[in-house]
């Protein structure tokens, strides 16, 4: 299946993308340089305004929970 995300900004500075409006092609889920000229992608989704970044992971967390809080509770 070849998907085609249109009109992202793209961040790679492995590529050097900074920010570029670029698309990213997929074929079977993995990225791959953009196809021929006239090739027509079996779904097209269109990211524009949206930051497309490859490897990017939210490592937020919250561990140690409310036990940290009711820990700073003062007993004076």
């Amino acid at each position: 299946m070849l998907t085609r995300l249109t009109g992202g900004r793209l961040f790679d500075p492995a590529q050097g993308l900074n920010g570029t409006i670029q698309d990213v092609w997929f074929r079977d889920g993995m990225i791959v340089s953009p196809t021929e000229v006239g090739a027509l992608p079996d779904a097209d989704i269109d990211v524009s305004g949206k930051v497309v970044m490859a490897g990017a992971i939210d490592i937020h967390s919250h561990i140690a929970g409310g036990n940290v809080n009711t820990a700073r509770w003062s007993t004076t």
